[in-house]
């Protein structure tokens, strides 16, 4: 593994580095321990995995920004993993914005691009997934009745976060309910910011099932 750092500092003519002072930095890292980079920069996040990318930094002391673009493999997050995690960051004053996203773990991906705004806690998405298996999503388990199946969706949307206008699709594909396979099944979820609305529909040898779920939403309490 290797890195490389640049920093510039431009101080005033008494050497402070104070509000208005500019800087730059560039910080290059190839196969590099995510443990061994937190070591140095004096964080303890639960996280490990290799590292690759470039993080460029500017602006002065009160109004920094950053961007980067990384490749992070065999990343382990507390009981969550994946094979491959890359995208582009960018952080500036509030702005956290993340593009051309592609998270990838056992055959699943969920690719796409968030953008969000700490100060109104808004946020914008386009978000797309394919082949999640449902049984390595631990919310979805219980003893009693274990979710199994895949699922691919596509969705997008903005707004307040726990209140945002949008539309999306989905499809599940093998599903299964305990030991009992409940088939394929599409749908399309829409927001209008107020209320969240989901319908389903089976595709069936024989039959058809048909679902709708409304959800209110609220910006005061969380879902």
């Amino acid at each position: 593994s290797t890195a490389a750092l640049e920093l510039g500092l431009d101080f005033d003519h008494n050497w402070g580095f104070v509000a208005s002072s500019p800087w730059t930095m560039d910080v290059r890292v190839r196969r590099g321990s995510i443990a061994d980079l937190q070591y140095i920069m004096g964080t303890k996040f639960p996280a490990t995995g290799i590292l690759s990318g470039r993080l460029q930094g500017s602006g002065t002391r009160a109004a920094p920004a950053l961007d980067s673009d990384f490749v992070a493999r065999e990343l382990q997050a507390g009981p969550w993993h994946a094979d491959r995690f890359a995208g582009q960051l960018h952080f500036a004053h509030d702005i956290d914005q993340l593009t051309n996203a592609e998270l990838r773990e056992n055959g699943s991906s969920v690719k796409g691009n968030v953008l969000y705004r700490p100060l109104e806690q808004e946020a914008e998405f386009d978000l797309s997934g394919s082949n999640i298996a449902l049984d390595r999503v631990r919310a979805l388990q219980t003893t009693s009745l274990p979710v199994g199946g895949q699922l691919s969706f596509a969705i997008r949307g903005s707004g307040p976060l726990r209140s945002p206008t949008g539309e999306g699709s989905l499809t599940l594909t093998n599903l299964r309910l305990g030991a009992e396979v409940a088939g394929n099944f599409s749908g399309q979820v829409q927001s209008d910011g107020h209320n969240a609305h989901l319908s389903l529909n089976s595709h069936l040898p024989r039959g058809q099932l048909m679902a709708e779920l409304d959800l209110g939403l609220s910006g005061d309490q969380p879902i």
